[in-house]
C-alpha cells in the first residue's frame, strides 16, 4: 500500500456554529466546501488551516452513527483521513494483516475506516479521495 498523505483529520461537533467560531473566525482557517450528506446523516465544512485540511461533521438528527458516536465519545477527533494511491489495494492489505474495515462505502467515492481497536484507539478513513479543492 503506498500512503500519499494525511488528507484531513474530521472532529466531530454536537453543532457547526460554535466551531466555526473557533476555527474560522478565531484561528483563521478558511471554509473550502461544504457538504450535505443524507446517507451519513451529517453536515460537514471543511477548512484550512496553514497545511492542515480539517472537516468538521455535524449529525443531522439524533440517529446515525455521528450521533451515536457523539454521544459515545464526544465531541473531538472522529478519524484521520488517509490518502492512498489505490483504494482496493490498501482495503485489501489491511485486511489481510487483519485490521477490520468498518463503514465501508462506494458512493460519492470508495472509502472505509479501520476500527479503533485495530488503530490504537483512533479511527482512520482510508480512500484515493477525488481531486477537489479540498485535496490542493
Amino acid at each position: 500500500m503506498k500512503v500519499v498523505k494525511l488528507h484531513h483529520i474530521a472532529l466531530a461537533v454536537n453543532d457547526l456554529a460554535p466551531a466555526l467560531n473557533f476555527f474560522r473566525d478565531i484561528l483563521g482557517a478558511k471554509v473550502v466546501k461544504e457538504d450535505i450528506s443524507r446517507e451519513e446523516n451529517r453536515k460537514a465544512v471543511f477548512l484550512t488551516l496553514g497545511d492542515i485540511c480539517l472537516e468538521l461533521m455535524q449529525p443531522l438528527s439524533a440517529d446515525g452513527q455521528l450521533a451515536k458516536f457523539l454521544e459515545r465519545r464526544g465531541q473531538g477527533i472522529h478519524s484521520l483521513g488517509i490518502k492512498v494511491d489505490d483504494f482496493e489495494a490498501a482495503a485489501a492489505e489491511l485486511e489481510a494483516s487483519g485490521v477490520n474495515l468498518v463503514g465501508r462505502q462506494e458512493r460519492p467515492f470508495k472509502y472505509a475506516f479501520t476500527h479503533p481497536k485495530n488503530s490504537f484507539g483512533v479511527m482512520l478513513e482510508f480512500s484515493e479521495y477525488p481531486e477537489d479543492e479540498v485535496d490542493e
